[in-house]
């Protein structure tokens, strides 16, 4: 009679092919999951800039003093504007420049890369926002001005 120890090596190869296509699994799931946790990361940044330009110009427009001036056009396109409160007589400007948005020349929002406003039957005030990176986000933001 024949001892049998140890394992054949059919069972060897069987078992590699086993390991082998579980290692594939595993890497694979994680290579998505480190894929979405990047893209959630640039996605969670670009709403964080847009949102930054929000909450300045909503400050700034919220009271009723605040009339609008005039526009900042580049290649004929309104990529700015400016406010002014005529209650204590300032001049606010936000202007699109550098692939950044500043308020009056200060930066508010960074990877900007595209801006349009447009007044729409003069009661609408509507602003493009797109930002930059592999996953850019894109916004219309309206502004009710009556």
């Amino acid at each position: 009679m024949k001892c049998e120890k140890g394992i054949t090596l059919t069972a060897l190869v069987i078992y590699v092919i086993v390991f082998v296509f579980i290692i594939g699994i595993v890497s694979t799931v994680t290579s998505y999951f480190y894929n979405n946790v990047i893209n959630f990361d640039e996605t969670t940044k670009s709403y964080v800039e847009i949102n930054k330009f929000n909450m300045y110009f909503l400050q700034d427009i919220k009271s009723n003093d605040v009339i609008f001036k005039n526009f900042i056009k580049k290649d004929e396109v309104n990529t700015g504007i400016t406010l002014y409160n005529t209650k204590n007589f300032e001049t606010v400007s936000y202007n699109f420049e550098n692939n950044s948005i500043y308020r009056n020349g200060i930066l508010i929002s960074k990877n900007i890369k595209n801006v349009k406003i447009e007044i729409e039957d003069n009661k609408v005030l509507s602003i493009f926002i797109q930002t930059e990176g592999t996953a850019g986000y894109a916004k219309t933001i309206k502004y009710s001005i009556d």
